[in-house]
């Protein structure tokens, strides 16, 4: 395994988990907790994804493996802090990690193909 994965592994690890860990830690956030946990599933993860794609793929091309990475590396955070309903945003996370990947993959050297 390269660097580059290694890195990007752990930035969707912590990434994932440290936002819903956040609020149950903040004293307060109760109050917005559904807000703002919103805002870490919609757009937190939705960068971090769309960025990982974005990122690997520009180095390495397109790698059909990469998606289903991003969905595995989200599963623990789903399991840990929400429900069998955030499988949706599962899926997404894979598909805007196509996104990235498409758009990274055109703009790339793809030095692995």
């Amino acid at each position: 395994m390269n660097r580059e994965l290694r890195l990007m592994i752990i930035t969707l690890l912590i990434g994932y988990n440290l936002f819903p860990l956040l609020l149950s830690i903040i004293p307060g956030s109760g109050d917005w907790g559904f807000l703002l946990s919103m805002v870490g599933l919609y757009f937190v993860n939705g960068f971090l994804s769309f960025a990982s794609g974005l990122v690997y793929s520009l180095r390495h091309g397109w790698q059909i493996w990469l998606p289903a990475l991003v969905g595995v590396l989200f599963l623990p955070t789903m399991l840990i802090f929400y429900n069998s309903s955030a499988v949706g945003y599962l899926v997404g996370y894979m598909v805007v990690a196509i996104f990235g990947m498409l758009l990274g993959s055109f703009g790339g050297r793809g030095i692995d193909e």
